[in-house]
C-alpha cells in the first residue's frame, strides 16, 4: 500500500518495487534470506504478523552494508519475547488460524509462533466424486526465537523460521502435486566494547525448495529446485564523534543451487547420463564473498552525508565488482529536507519463474556462461511537515538495469544458465507522493506513484523495447484508520 510498490496481479504478492522484478528484492527476517516470501500462489505473506517486531523497506539507494540485490532491501526482525510475564495471542480465521506464546526465560525471553490452514482437513470430511476432485491445500509457518544477555555488554539470540505449502489434485486423469518450502535459521552476537564501539555477528543458513511432480494419462513430469545458503557476517560501528560515524564488516556465503526438470516422460531418462530434449540437472556449488565500509558525517548542523563502497567477489566467474554509494540530506528549512541518493548494484542471482504465480520461482546462480546484473539508482526528494502532524514525502527516481533475465518457456533442455534465460536490459523512472497523517483519532495516508518502465530483449518482440506487463502507469493508494473509543 506504498507508492511505488506494485503487484502483477490480484493472485501475487511478489513485490515489484520501483520497476524492479520481486527477485531483485533482498529480504531478510533476523539476518536470514528468505527467497520465496508468499503462501497460496501469493494470497498470502509468509509472515505471520503476530511473529515480526519490526518491518523496514527501503526503495532504493540502500546503504553499502546491502547488496546482490538491483532494487530494494525488505528486513524483518523477529519478536523477542517478552522478559515480564508468560502472554499469548490466538487467533481463529476462516481459513487459516494461529497461535503464538511468548515469555522471560534466564536472563531474557523467548518466542514461539506458529500459523496452519485446515482447508485439507475440511474437505477430508466429505465425500468427493473421483471424476471430479477439489484440489487439496495446506500450508504452515512457524517461528521462534530465544535471546539471552550475558553480562551487560553481550546479548545473543537464536532464531528459526519454517514454511511449507502443498497443492494437490489427484482425480480425473490428472495427479500433480506442488510444494514449496523455506527454512532458515540464525545465531546472533551483539557485543559492546565501550561507548562508541559496537560488533555484531551474524552466522546464519536459508533453504528454498520447490517441486511440481504430475501424471497426466500416464506422462509423468517432474521439476524440483533447491537453493540452500550457509552466511557468516560480521560489522562493527565506531561513534567517533556526534557528527561522525564508521562502519564496516565481511560477508562470505556457500551457496549449493539444483535444479531437475524431466519431462520426457520417463522416469529412468536421468539415470543414462544424456541430456536429451526435456531433461534438465544442474547442480553449481559456490561461494560469494563481500566486504562494506561506509561512513555517515555531519558537515554541518544542515547537511548530511553517507559514503559507502562495497566490493563483491563471486568464486564461479574469479571476478570482483565495486559499488560505490553516496547519499546527501539537506536541511532547507526546519520544517524541509532535501536528500538525494546515487548507487551502482549488482545481483548474482537470477530467478526463473512466472509472473502471476509464486510457486514457480526457480533460483539460479551466474555461471561462467552468464553476467551478474547491474543496477544504478539515481534518486531526489524532498520531505517536509507542512502542517503539524501532517508528514508529506515527495521522491523522483532514474534506475537503468542491465543484463536481467526472463524466462525462456520453449527452451526443454538446458546445460547452462544461459540457456534458461534471455538476457536485456532496461530503465525505470517515476515520481511518488505521500501524504500521511500520523496523530488524531484519524490517521493514515494517501499514496501516488506515476511510473515508466521499459525493457528490452534482442530474442524478445523482435528486439524491440517493450512494457513489461507490471508497468502500471498511475497508481493510487488510500489508507485509513479512524480509533472510536479506547477500547
Amino acid at each position: 500500500y506504498l507508492p511505488g510498490v506494485l503487484t502483477s496481479s490480484q493472485l501475487s504478492s511478489g513485490l515489484y518495487i520501483r520497476g524492479g522484478s520481486p527477485d531483485q528484492n533482498l529480504v531478510l527476517i533476523d539476518g536470514s534470506t528468505v527467497y520465496n516470501p508468499s503462501h497460496l500462489l501469493g494470497f498470502f505473506s509468509t509472515f505471520n504478523p503476530d511473529a515480526i517486531k519490526d518491518v523496514e523497506l527501503i526503495k532504493g539507494g540502500y546503504p553499502a552494508e546491502f547488496g546482490g540485490r538491483l532494487s530494494a532491501v525488505l528486513e524483518l526482525t523477529q519478536k523477542d519475547g517478552n522478559r515480564e510475564k508468560v502472554e499469548g495471542v490466538a487467533s481463529l480465521g476462516a481459513i487459516s488460524s494461529r497461535l503464538s506464546l511468548q515469555g522471560p526465560l534466564g536472563a531474557g525471553s523467548w518466542f514461539i509462533g506458529g500459523r496452519r490452514t485446515y482447508l485439507d482437513l475440511i474437505l477430508g470430511l466429505f465425500p468427493q466424486d473421483p471424476a471430479e476432485p477439489f484440489p487439496d491445500f495446506a500450508f504452515y509457518d512457524a517461528n521462534a526465537k530465544l535471546t539471552q544477555n550475558f553480562g551487560d555488554n553481550d546479548i545473543i539470540s537464536a532464531s528459526g523460521f519454517l514454511s511449507r505449502d502443498d497443492l494437490s489434485l489427484n482425480g480425473g486423469g490428472i495427479d500433480f502435486n506442488v510444494h514449496i518450502g523455506n527454512k532458515t535459521g540464525a545465531l546472533r552476537w551483539n557485543h559492546i566494547f565501550n561507548e562508541s564501539l559496537f560488533s555484531v555477528l551474524n552466522v546464519s543458513g536459508s533453504q528454498y525448495s520447490n517441486g511440481f511432480v504430475g501424471n497426466n494419462g500416464g506422462f509423468g513430469f517432474i521439476v524440483e529446485n533447491t537453493i540452500t545458503d550457509y552466511t557468516a557476517k560480521g560489522n562493527m560501528e565506531w561513534f567517533i564523534t556526534n557528527d561522525a560515524t564508521l562502519k564496516g564488516g565481511v560477508e562470505l556465503t556457500n551457496y549449493t543451487f539444483d535444479y531437475y526438470q524431466n519431462t520426457t516422460g520417463s522416469d529412468t531418462a536421468i539415470a543414462s547420463g544424456t541430456q536429451q530434449a526435456g531433461l534438465t540437472n544442474l547442480k553449481i556449488r559456490d561461494w560469494t564473498g563481500a566486504a562494506f565500509l561506509q561512513g555517515n558525517y555531519h558537515v554541518t548542523d544542515l547537511i548530511g552525508l553517507q559514503a559507502g563502497l562495497r566490493v563483491d567477489h563471486y568464486d564461479q566467474l574469479r571476478q570482483t565488482y565495486f559499488d560505490p554509494r553516496l547519499a546527501l540530506r539537506l536541511q532547507v528549512q526546519p520544517e524541509v529536507a532535501v536528500k538525494a541518493a546515487w548507487g551502482i548494484f549488482h545481483q548474482y542471482l537470477h530467478l526463473a519463474s512466472l509472473p502471476d504465480f509464486s510457486f514457480f520461482d526457480t533460483w539460479l546462480p551466474t555461471d561462467s556462461s552468464s553476467l551478474p546484473s547491474i543496477g544504478t539508482h539515481y534518486i531526489i526528494g524532498v520531505e517536509t511537515e507542512p502542517l503539524a502532524g501532517i508528514h508529506a514525502n515527495v521522491d523522483f527516481y532514474y534506475k537503468t538495469m542491465e543484463n536481467i533475465t526472463e524466462l525462456n518457456r520453449f527452451n526443454t533442455r538446458a546445460g547452462t544458465v544461459s540457456q534458461i534465460f534471455y538476457t536485456g536490459k532496461g530503465h525505470s523512472y517515476g515520481a511518488e507522493l505521500f501524504v500521511q497523517k500520523r496523530a488524531g483519532r484519524l490517521t493514515g495516508w494517501i499514496g501516488y506513484g506515476l511510473g515508466f518502465i521499459a525493457a528490452q530483449f534482442d530474442s524478445i518482440n523482435g528486439g524491440r523495447e517493450f512494457r513489461p506487463k507490471y508497468d502500471r502507469r498511475h497508481d493510487i493508494k488510500m489508507v485509513a484508520q479512524y480509533k472510536i473509543n479506547e477500547r
